[in-house]
């Protein structure tokens, strides 16, 4: 979410990915007040530990829930992340923090399961005139910069992004697992071999006359002629 408001402090730990050149230069540019918490001292940061707490176990329940593999954890956090700030209350308020941020209730009628079986259309290829028009995907989330879903293309193995996706979310709809590195879906176990029909297309050459101007009967396989050797009629 975006705001014209001006950040003017930030406190974070010590960790690598915040204690950097790059991320100070930034700081400096746009002139943030950089804080650190004590080492080894989570509670001196709490609201953020918290938060980051809640996303955790969101995460962990949404890949869990799915057999997901870890790799997709960042997917995970940032979905749990944009349905947080649409659906959770404020504390102390009655309000969203989307709501707080934009100053409008949020539209949450897109909303869809995390790891949903999904179909996505191939509109950025040039399909020949036999080829399917979509591929099979999994729902991972939302776009952050534009109207689209996140979803993962088990055909090319890669997360794209599309509004041209009809997702499967319902109940008794089909899930799709992934295998355990979560690349691509594993083949399905049958539980029995089925029935295997053999059918001899040589027999439909003779044709086999049938007189559908009477009923069935007991006595249809007589012969016309009453002698037994005419055809049977059916």
């Amino acid at each position: 979410m975006t705001s014209h408001l001006p950040l003017v402090r930030i406190r974070t730990n010590h960790g690598s990915e915040f204690e950097n050149s790059q991320f100070l230069k930034f700081c400096e540019e746009m002139g943030i007040k950089h804080e650190f918490s004590a080492p080894i001292t989570p509670q001196q940061n709490g609201v953020v530990e918290r938060k980051n707490r809640v996303l955790v176990e969101m995460a962990r329940v949404m890949l869990n829930s799915k057999n997901f593999a870890k790799h997709f954890w960042a997917e995970a956090v940032n979905t749990a992340c944009y349905i947080s700030n649409r659906v959770f209350l404020r504390s102390g308020t009655k309000q969203t923090p989307y709501e707080i941020w934009k100053g409008k209730k949020p539209n949450v009628s897109y909303f869809r399961v995390f790891g949903s079986t999904c179909y996505i259309l191939r509109d950025r290829e040039h399909l020949a005139k036999f080829d399917s028009k979509c591929d099979k995907g999994i729902f991972l989330g939302y776009s952050t910069s534009s109207q689209a879903y996140r979803v993962y293309n088990c055909r090319t193995r890669t997360i794209i992004e599309s509004i041209n996706v009809n997702i499967y979310d319902f109940a008794g709809s089909t899930e799709m697992a992934l295998d355990e590195d979560g690349l691509f879906p594993p083949p399905l176990e049958q539980e029995s071999p089925g029935l295997d029909l053999v059918v001899d297309l040589s027999t439909f050459g003779n044709s086999i006359p049938v007189d559908l101007s009477t009923p069935s009967t007991s006595s249809s396989t007589s012969s016309r002629d009453g002698n037994g050797s005419g055809r049977g009629r059916v």
